[in-house]
């Protein structure tokens, strides 16, 4: 029996990529697992979890604070002679650098879910590299993350989606140019420059409707700007329950990714493209960025860029739609997307496999 010990900075709530790898763990008896998480604002029924004892507001006492996570976790790892370790993101994988090299080498996989920004400073992203180098595989969600790490590693793609949530029914695609135009957000809302640009735009143009669901400090200010403009077709929804998510999509006409010019951005894939396959609905992607790459190779959205007048571009997309090449397109991609999952799993039970 493989003892196992999976290393997440939060709540499994906020986590639900650990899933991925805990089904190939709970798929055969012969491996258990303890993990090893962040409480941030709840507490769920596992006996490791480190609660931060300063603000998370500031920049400096965020990392102050995954540095602590970090030796958190380092202590538990070494009481409990673990076997091997999963350790996801990015951060911990910097300040955990020193103790993984030493004591697990090729022991370990590195779950890559996002971009860091600390990674632009020399000292962390030589740490990150040194952590990199030592693993025995090194898993990312997108493939555009390729263009920010190492080019000499074997990287796997495990997308954010799981199983039972590719397995739902397509929805068939209709045509998109029955007015107003209704265009979602569903997810965390970032980036307010891009979203309030959008709206300022679209707002109060009776050709389109815009509806935000879900919740963050992003959100509330957009909300302050709307009542300001007296925006009265921009609808804030608030808080969704997971399960809820895919329905939030019917009745859509495009999906908002249009979102900054920057790595964190340009090079992930975000769990909205996943969901507007599944629902049949166009995305709007930022020129410039993986996702525009995506949009013209498989033909699943209208590709924009700032200065743009976004209602002409994207009525005239939507006037122009055609369902039977958006169809052929949504099954090129998710048929890549079934098979790299596969390869994940290939991957991940060769690693626990192995006798190092």
């Amino acid at each position: 029996m493989k003892n196992i010990a999976i290393i997440n900075p939060s709540e499994l709530s906020r986590a639900p990529y650990v899933k991925y790898f805990t089904d190939i763990l709970d798929a055969e008896d012969k491996f258990v697992y303890d993990y090893i998480l962040w409480y941030r604002n709840e507490t769920e029924e596992f006996p490791f979890g480190y609660r931060a004892t300063l603000s998370l507001k500031s920049p400096l006492t965020k990392i102050i604070e995954f540095y602590k996570y970090s030796r958190y976790a380092e202590r538990i790892v070494r009481n409990g002679n673990y076997d091997k370790l999963i350790i996801h993101l990015v951060m911990p994988a910097v300040f955990m650098s020193d103790f993984l090299v030493k004591h697990y080498s090729k022991r370990y996989i590195l779950d890559i879910r996002d971009y860091h920004p600390l990674l632009n400073f020399g000292l962390f992203r030589r740490k990150f590299k040194a952590a990199l180098y030592h693993a025995s595989e090194v898993i990312i969600s997108s493939p555009g993350f390729k263009n920010w790490l190492p080019d000499d590693i074997e990287y796997t793609i495990s997308h954010n989606i799981g199983d039972y949530v590719l397995s739902q029914p397509l929805t068939p695609v209709t045509t998109k140019d029955k007015l107003p135009i209704n265009i979602v957000t569903v997810g965390q809302i970032r980036d307010y420059e891009q979203n309030r640009e959008l709206i300022a735009c679209l707002g109060n143009n009776p050709d389109y409707v815009m509806n935000y669901f879900g919740y963050s400090s992003v959100e509330s200010r957009l909300r302050t700007y709307v009542k300001k403009n007296g925006i009265s077709n921009v609808f804030f929804n608030g808080r969704y329950a997971k399960e809820q998510e895919l329905s939030l999509y019917q009745g859509a006409s495009l999906v908002n990714y249009y979102s900054p010019n920057i790595a964190i951005s340009t090079t992930n894939l975000p769990n909205r493209l996943y969901y507007s396959l599944l629902a049949g609905i166009p995305i709007i992607c930022t020129r410039g960025g993986l996702m525009a790459e995506y949009a013209e190779r498989y033909n699943i959205g209208p590709s924009v860029t700032k200065g743009d007048d976004f209602s002409t571009v994207l009525k005239n997309y939507c006037h122009d739609f055609n369902p039977d090449i958006y169809t052929k397109g949504r099954d090129s991609l998710l048929e890549q997307i079934r098979n790299d999952n596969v390869e994940f799993k290939k991957v991940v039970v060769d690693f626990l496999h192995t006798k190092k």
